[in-house]
């Protein structure tokens, strides 16, 4: 199959096998993947699963994001990277004159990231650079994420098969409850930061943030996947498509910063719980302090609709599209 694919099912049902099956099929016909994930920490993880499979093989896998060892210049049979580093990759491929035989799978891990304002604008110019009449690339597009907005929509625009799942190997229990607490504490030393890491370490307990260093967060998932952590306090960084399965997850209010917490971002979160061959059952636990957040949450926890739009009409995409042509 080189049609594009659009794929969304719950957390646990398959999507990643069903990716990298696509992925091993093509490189097993000389052709390149390029690996699209939004966070770095989701990045590290999969380019480690992806060189595990290939161990035995002379396939050569690299991770690009800012900062990375690998770079652009690296040959590669199949790139993990994020939107921005795929971005310049297709770029690069549209700059050679000369027609490219290699064939291209590019998977797009948490797809609903194209709904997002900044970095969906970036990904959905990149897939109009994709389209059979815009350029020299021949490529498959496989899009995929547990929460799916306008799935049939946007399967129109990339003229993509679908396959659409609600079912959940693993029940989730959700609840909401009175929060207790605010915060662990606010540490903006280094010094006091591991002091407080060690302590908690010795009692099964941890913090995940973004001020952490690289070094710091990796032994942290780490030390978590074998589970001599027990309980992770940590931000959203955590919460979309890393493969770190909890059976309980407690989610303290129902801001994300400054702004409200949608439905696609709860789903995400409560993601994280139940997991086939982890537990029974998931529990999802969302802690209010007012009865106005008691009246969000339960909206949060029975809507059905994500009430999202595409970031731009079809008409305007046909505009591009020649943009890109005459360009």
């Amino acid at each position: 199959m080189t049609k594009n694919f659009l794929y969304s099912a719950p957390t646990g049902g398959g999507k990643t096998l069903v990716a990298d099956l696509l992925a091993i099929r093509n490189l097993e016909r000389n052709g390149r993947i390029i690996y699209l994930i939004p966070y770095i920490a989701l990045i590290k993880q999969k380019a480690r699963d992806l060189k595990k499979i290939f161990n035995d093989s002379n396939k050569v896998v690299v991770e690009l994001y800012f900062g990375s060892k690998d770079t652009l210049n690296n040959d590669y049979d199949l790139a993990v990277c994020t939107i921005e580093q795929g971005t310049k990759i297709i770029q690069s491929i549209l700059k050679k004159k000369s027609k490219n035989n290699r064939f291209y799978t590019i998977i797009i891990d948490e797809f609903h990231i194209f709904f997002t304002p900044e970095r969906g604008l970036l990904l959905e110019n990149m897939l109009i650079k994709t389209q059979p009449d815009v350029t020299n690339l021949s490529c498959q597009i496989i899009g995929m994420s547990a929460t799916f907005p306008n799935l049939n929509e946007v399967a129109k625009w990339l003229n993509a098969a679908t396959y659409q799942c609600s079912y959940r190997p693993i029940p989730l229990l959700e609840f909401i409850t009175a929060k207790i607490f605010n915060e662990i504490a606010n540490l903006n030393c280094v010094k006091e930061r591991k002091q407080m890491l060690g302590d908690l370490f010795c009692n099964g307990v941890a913090f995940h943030h973004s001020g952490m260093t690289n070094d710091e967060r990796i032994l942290i998932v780490d030390f978590y996947a074998d589970k001599t952590i027990k309980c992770l306090f940590c931000t959203t960084g955590l919460a979309a498509g890393m493969n770190l399965p909890a059976h309980r997850v407690f989610i303290n209010g129902i801001n994300l910063g400054k702004s409200r917490m949608n439905l696609l971002d709860y789903k995400q979160i409560s993601g994280r719980a139940g997991r086939v061959g982890y537990s029974d059952f998931g529990e999802i636990f969302v802690l209010v302090s007012t009865s106005n957040d008691f009246e969000r949450a339960t909206k949060l926890l029975t809507d059905t609709k994500y009430n999202l739009e595409l970031s731009s009409s079809y008409s305007q995409v046909n505009e591009r599209n020649a943009f890109d042509r005459r360009a």
